[in-house]
């Protein structure tokens, strides 16, 4: 079907593109009530495109681009992983650049300081950088403090090299343990041995 639109010419796929300002509009409007108000000004910001830019290759600059667009839509995942290398980001994103003068996302919303020791199983690029473009224009955000806790992950061991081996436990990436392993029979143990939840309880227990 993505073959079939790229063919049409309806739709278009940017490999290795970064996106780094999203592109306003701002109007200015003034309302009034009845003839003896005073008119109010109205001011709506919408959002007309993106700057972006691809990587440079070894003879080539980066090339930074805009691509213009009646509708966009941030789809760039969580920020579990927004506090590792937080500091290092490329400068060259004017969103990068902003985000670092401040604390990373999981530092700011996450409800408990433990949260930053955690290692998560979501992968290194999820880093908020879509939650970054959109209160860089005013965009409002519900619900950050919500971050999930998964209890259980698979760890492979610090000295083995294999790929085919879980991340190792001194790793920050982890690769997520499903519930189904609890559902078929798999218990949880603390760090003496003892059993210390229902496994099938709800997440409120």
């Amino acid at each position: 079907l993505l073959e079939e639109y790229q063919t049409k010419g309806q739709l278009q796929i940017l490999l290795n593109t970064q996106v780094t300002e999203l592109l306003t509009t701002t109007t200015t409007t003034s309302t009034t009530h009845d003839s003896t108000t005073d008119p109010s000004m109205t001011r709506t910001t919408a959002v007309t495109g993106v700057k972006a830019q691809q990587p440079a290759t070894t003879d080539q600059e980066v090339e930074s681009f805009v691509l213009p667009a009646h509708h966009v839509v941030l789809a760039t995942g969580g920020f579990a992983a927004s506090h590792i290398n937080h500091h290092n980001r490329p400068s060259s994103s004017s969103t990068s650049t902003k985000a670092t003068k401040q604390a990373s996302l999981l530092a700011q919303h996450a409800p408990h300081d433990y949260y930053l020791q955690l290692p998560y199983t979501v992968g290194d690029f999820s880093t908020g950088d879509g939650v970054v473009l959109g209160t860089n224009v005013g965009a409002s955000m519900v619900d950050m403090d919500q971050i999930q806790i998964h209890p259980t992950g698979f760890v492979g061991d610090d000295d083995d090299d294999s790929k085919r081996q879980p991340q190792p436990q001194s790793s920050q990436s982890k690769i997520l343990c499903a519930e189904v392993l609890r559902g078929v029979g798999g218990i949880l143990l603390d760090a003496t041995g003892q059993r210390f939840v229902d496994e099938l309880g709800t997440r409120r227990q």
